[in-house]
């Protein structure tokens, strides 16, 4: 039997932007979707299932996503959360 790729829900992408940069999941899932809506088109290619969750919006709005997608998304987390290390780390030289 062949394994099922691993797929995140916006929910626990959500809570690990939240886990990297110290922020409410809740504002950090308000900026997720903002950016799922700015980038759209191109998120579609990528994501199983995203256009026709836009058009039909019964249950949830967003389908699972590839493990591809989410790092995507959390991408400007984690370098948020990698530029405010190194201003710790400047800091404490001091």
């Amino acid at each position: 039997m062949a394994s099922t790729p691993k797929t995140y829900t916006l929910s626990q992408v959500s809570a690990k932007a939240a886990e990297l940069t110290g922020q409410d999941a809740t504002v950090c899932g308000k900026k997720i979707r903002a950016r799922i809506r700015a980038n759209f088109d191109d998120l579609a290619e990528a994501w199983e299932g995203l256009t026709e969750a836009k058009e039909n919006r019964d249950g949830n709005r967003y389908p699972p996503m590839s493990a591809a997608v989410a790092k995507t998304l959390l991408k400007p987390f984690a370098a948020k959360a990698a530029t405010e290390d190194e201003d710790d780390e400047s800091d404490e030289d001091e």
